[in-house]
């Protein structure tokens, strides 16, 4: 990614940081991609469809977007507590995939105070479809 972008500046990037375990989040990816990508590195989506976690056995059945809501500010916390993560504010989230029967609402997560606890660390909405 980095010789991509010296060959192409214009590019930039966003990269996706696990999720799955947040007692271990395994932050090197996001640290090597600031450390690699440096300015060229606009956004990090922390975590991928969680309301589809109980579909890849992830989490329980009754994983709700209040839980997603605490397990985030877990997580980040451990972000921003990593002297190698320079920026633990260029996240996007909360990329919820389905809605309706199948997964959450945006409006969903966002009821829980997801926006306004984390609004100093997201830098995009995101939604999956």
């Amino acid at each position: 990614m980095g010789n991509i972008s010296n060959f192409l500046p214009s590019i930039q990037w966003f990269i996706g940081a696990p999720f799955n375990d947040t007692s271990d989040p395994r932050m090197e990816i996001v640290e090597l991609a600031q450390a690699v990508l440096g300015e060229k590195l606009v956004g990090v989506q922390l975590g991928n469809e969680p309301d589809l976690y109980h579909q890849n056995g992830i989490r329980n059945t009754d994983y709700t977007p209040e839980q997603y809501n605490t397990d985030w500010g877990v997580v980040l916390q451990d972000y921003i507590n990593d002297p190698n993560i320079k920026n633990a504010s260029m996240f996007a989230a909360p990329s919820v995939c389905c809605g309706g029967n199948i997964g959450w609402t945006p409006e969903q997560v966002w009821d829980t105070g997801f926006l306004t606890n984390y609004a100093d660390h997201l830098a995009y909405l995101a939604v999956q479809q």
